[in-house]
């Protein structure tokens, strides 16, 4: 059972905008420890990396290899990966929105998956899946991404993600280079 630390409730995690990343293990299970829930992105290495240590590491915590380095482990050593691919690909391409490199870094990520989870594009334990550094350069699926009141999907073909009263609210953005087009209901067309 992993501990209760909802992606949604804390800070930084919970700040609109901010790609919130959990901690995965080597064999690719969830840290314990890790950030979980509706607002999570994408998982990264967390336990036992390899960190250099500081001046004054004795109040760090970790193991210390050498006189050098400490294995840390935490979600702060899962999100400087997803920082260090982020950054890798903004300078591949400058010119990249926020939104783009998000999506970058979710829809060209791994999906591990997680029980009860089988066969679904996201969870709230992997969100989009393992970052994957390889894949981040590829271009995106063509996908719609979907902010509703609760919690921001990306929807592809055949796929029915909200429904009831939580689908009302809806800020659509579309990587599509071609125009975006609706079979919904009068009552849910774009305006």
């Amino acid at each position: 059972r992993l501990a209760a630390f909802p992606a949604t409730v804390y800070f930084p995690a919970g700040v609109e905008g901010v790609i919130t990343v959990g901690a995965s293990r080597a064999d690719d299970s969830v840290a314990g420890f890790s950030n979980h829930g509706r607002g999570l992105s994408v998982s990264a290495p967390g336990v036992d990396v390899l960190s250099l240590a500081g001046a004054d590491s004795t109040n760090v915590g970790g193991d210390l290899v050498g006189t050098d380095y400490l294995r840390l482990s935490g979600t702060s050593m899962a999100a400087p990966h997803a920082s260090g691919v982020a950054a890798l690909l903004l300078s591949s391409d400058p010119s990249l929105s926020t939104d783009e490199v998000r999506w970058h870094l979710e829809l060209n990520a791994d999906q591990l998956g997680y029980p009860g989870y089988e066969g679904q594009p996201w969870n709230p334990y992997h969100g989009w899946g393992r970052l994957n550094a390889a894949r981040v350069f590829d271009t995106p699926p063509v996908t719609t991404r979907l902010n509703g009141q609760i919690l921001p999907r990306h929807a592809f073909a055949d796929t029915v993600l909200l429904s009831g009263p939580d689908a009302l609210a809806l800020e659509i953005t579309s990587l599509a280079t071609t125009p975006w087009r609706s079979t919904a209901p009068p009552w849910m067309q774009a305006s």
